[in-house]
This record gives structure tokens, C-alpha cells and sequence, in this order.
């Protein structure tokens, strides 16, 4: 098993990563010795012996600080949190160094990997093999700042409880913290509004639809540009560019076991050709034609038509629709409301930041209701009215989240039209010097 934890870095971000990173602590004790001795070699993907376990991901051991202070006065961030610094222990006796440290870089990369300077240490100075983490506060890709919130921590503890799942070590019942959270439930949560999870999710159904084996089902996978991890008989898939690994069974429950997606593909296959099987074997003129035997081969080889299941759509094109879909709203409400102009639009803003506020005053007033009344009749009426006050508000605020949309792409688009206009003039000047000449 391995407990997490994770703390802001304040002050001296460089005491942090000295420490960490304290050759006493991370040495390897058995360095030089029989190394095959030493390790479970049916746990280990790289064997690979070091001196020390240190590794950096997206920085160089040595220059770390330096580079971590380069981006934060790249994007003007100096201030503030400075790092974080997190925590992995496994039990006593439970993990090899080696096995901890791979663990740790492989969490570091999923968690933080694709945006943040990492350093990973692995420490054997107690009882508990622990790594610890210096996670610099600032992207390097976007500039933003690293968010530690309750969906964040939920997500690491996951992360952590997958790979010790993967390396068939214990993984940490869910408990209560003092203020009575479940961290469980915000990881649901984050898969629940996770596009990645949701694309995952489809891709995985996509494949089990497809499929006429486990095998087969794999080798869809992919074929769609997954990467397969299987460890432990713990089936995980990562797509790039995404660097988060999703272990199916422990994300979407136990119907995503392989035992259970090998029924599902069995089912699947038997429910979807119930229709053609009666026909070819009832009624066996029907294959006598070129279309029939057609049928047949598609029936032995499992290639069925787009009309048998939707037709598969990747990622990015799912993600365009998405945005067509978002711009179609923007442009509905422009068109529902007769707006021509920017008065227009702020007079629309403030109808719905007015209607906001009544909807709140009533929505507070049905609260106060509430908790006087008794009378089930009258409760019931009162839950319906404050049902209705809630989605309207979520869906004024909507509307407003649309007209700031509206109001950036105007800005875009009217950056774009200088643009080529000032590249238009540069055009007509050149044309006229040439003249000239």
C-alpha cells in the first residue's frame, strides 16, 4: 500500500529539492552486489541498476532550481507558491527500491508529466521506502500555475492506488479525512466531466462492439492509437497526447475486468447477429447471391456495416463538433434575441445579471419556506419550485458564459481582419515601389 500526501513550497524552493535529492537517503545499499539477487524480476519492466535514485522529468537533476526559475520569470511568476512538494510511502518490507522509484517516476510523469518540472527522489533512510516529489509551480508549456485541490489530491491518490494495484502491491482502503471528505468522490467526479475519460470510455464500447475476441478487442484498441498496459492482469490504456494512464476496471467498474468485457464481446456479437443468423440458415437462397455471400464473410470475419453501430469518430474530431456545436449556440442566441450591435449584447448581459438576482432572491426565499414547513403537500410544491429556480439560473448563467464567448471571438476575429489588412497595405506598398522603379 502507499499513503500521498502534498504540501506548497513557499520559501526556498531550492532547500526543497537539496533535500530531496540528499545522496544519503536515496544511495543504493546493495550498489555493485548481485543484482539479479536483488530484484523480483516478474515485477520489473526496465532493469536497470543505479548508484542513487534520482530522476527528472522535463528538467536535468543538477539544473532543476535554475530551470525551474527560468520558467516562472519566463511567464512573470515569480511570487506566490514556489513548488509543491508530495509524498509517496510504502509499507514496511512491502517494495524493493527499485520497484518504488519506478512507481514514483511513472506517477510523476502521469500526474504532472505532459506540463511541470518534476524531480522524483527515492529515499531508504527509514523503515518505509517513500519517494518524494518537487513539483515546480509554473508550466513550462502554458505558463499556468498548478491547482492543489480536492479533485487534484483525489486524482494523485488514484494514480498511486493504480500502479500499487498494477504491482500487485496493497492498495489503501478509502477513509474519511477530518472534515469527513471522500476523496473517492471527487475522483468520480473528475472522471465523470473528464473529456479523456469520456473519449476512453466510448472507444473502449466502440472496441468491445467491434470485436470478435480479447485479442481482437486489443488489437482495436490499438489500431485507434491507444497504448496497452497490462500488469498484474490489470488492463490500462494511455493515448497520446495525453500522458494519464486509465486503468478500465478501477475508472468504470468492474463490468470493464476482462472477464467481463470478454462476455460483453460474446453477447455482443451473438445479440447483434441473432437477425442475419436466421436468415442465412432459415433461409439459405438469401446467400446464393454476391451479396449474400458478402454477408457471409463480413458475418465470419466480423465487418459489419456503419448501419450495425455508430460509426467511430476520434477524439479530435469529436472535439470540432463539440466547438461547431458551442459556436451554433452563440449564434442561436445572437439570432433569438435580434442582436445587431454591442449595446445590444450589454443590454442582453444585464437583462440576464438582473434576472440572476431575482431568481437568487426567490430561490433563498423558498429555502427559508422550507425549513418551516411541515406539511408534505406544501414541501412537495416548494422542492418543485426551487428544482425550477435552480435551472434557470444555471441556465441564465449559461447564456452569459455565451455572450463572454461571443464577446472573444469578436476580439479574435477583429485581430485577425488588421492582420490581413495590415498585410494587404505591405502588399500594395511593395507593388507601388516596384512601380516606381
Amino acid at each position: 500500500m502507499a499513503t500521498t500526501k502534498i504540501w506548497n513550497i513557499n520559501v526556498r524552493l531550492d532547500h526543497v529539492i537539496d533535500y530531496i535529492t540528499n545522496l544519503e537517503k536515496t544511495k543504493n545499499l546493495s550498489y555493485g552486489n548481485d543484482f539479479s539477487a536483488f530484484h523480483n524480476n516478474e515485477l520489473l519492466d526496465i532493469k536497470t541498476e543505479k548508484e542513487c535514485y534520482i530522476s527528472a522529468i522535463n528538467c536535468n537533476v543538477d539544473t532543476a532550481y535554475n530551470e525551474m526559475m527560468i520558467t516562472k520569470r519566463t511567464y512573470s511568476k515569480t511570487d506566490g507558491i514556489l513548488g509543491f512538494h508530495a509524498y509517496q510511502s510504502f509499507g514496511e518490507n512491502e517494495v524493493t527500491p527499485e520497484i518504488a522509484h519506478q512507481i514514483g517516476v511513472q506517477l510523476a510523469n502521469e500526474m504532472w508529466g505532459d506540463r511541470f518540472e518534476v524531480i522524483v527522489s527515492t529515499h531508504q533512510n527509514t523503515k518505509h521506502i517513500h519517494n518524494h516529489f518537487v513539483i515546480n509551480s509554473v508550466s513550462f508549456k502554458d505558463g499556468k500555475k498548478y491547482y492543489d485541490n480536492h479533485i487534484n489530491y483525489a486524482k494523485l491518490r488514484r494514480l498511486s492506488d493504480n500502479l500499487c494495484a498494477e504491482y500487485n502491491l496493497s492498495v489503501l482502503s478509502e477513509k474519511k479525512t477530518k472534515g469527513g471528505l471522500l476523496y473517492n468522490n471527487f475522483y468520480n467526479n473528475y472522471v465523470d466531466h473528464s473529456e479523456y475519460y469520456e473519449m476512453v470510455k466510448e472507444d473502449v464500447n466502440f472496441a468491445i462492439l467491434s470485436a470478435y475476441s480479447y485479442k481482437n478487442f486489443l488489437d482495436i484498441l490499438e489500431s485507434i492509437g491507444y497504448k496497452i498496459i497490462i500488469r498484474n492482469n490489470i488492463l490500462s490504456l494511455v493515448k497520446a497526447p495525453h500522458k494519464e494512464r486509465v486503468s478500465l476496471s478501477r475508472a468504470f467498474g468492474k463490468q470493464y475486468n476482462k472477464s467481463n468485457i470478454l462476455k460483453r464481446i460474446n453477447n455482443d456479437y451473438l445479440s447483434k447477429n441473432t437477425n442475419f443468423l436466421d436468415v442465412f440458415f432459415n433461409k439459405r437462397k438469401s446467400v446464393n447471391s454476391i451479396y449474400g455471400l458478402f454477408k457471409y464473410y463480413c458475418f465470419l470475419l466480423k465487418v459489419f456495416s456503419k448501419n450495425n453501430y455508430d460509426q467511430y469518430l476520434d477524439y479530435y474530431t469529436k472535439r470540432d463538433i463539440k466547438e461547431f456545436d458551442y459556436i451554433m449556440e452563440q449564434t442561436n442566441l445572437l439570432s433569438n434575441n435580434n442582436i445587431v450591435t454591442d449595446v445590444d449584447l450589454f443590454a442582453l448581459e444585464k437583462s440576464y445579471e438582473k434576472r440572476i438576482n431575482l431568481l437568487l432572491d426567490k430561490l433563498e426565499k423558498t429555502n427559508y419556506k422550507k425549513n418551516k414547513t411541515f406539511d408534505e403537500g406544501e414541501l412537495t410544491q416548494i422542492n418543485n419550485d426551487r428544482l425550477r429556480y435552480i435551472k434557470e439560473i444555471k441556465d441564465t448563467r449559461y447564456n452569459l458564459r455565451l455572450i463572454d464567448e461571443i464577446r472573444k471571438r469578436k476580439e479574435d476575429i477583429n485581430n485577425n481582419l488588421n492582420k490581413l489588412e495590415n498585410r494587404y497595405r505591405k502588399e500594395v506598398d511593395k507593388d507601388e515601389l516596384r512601380r516606381s522603379c
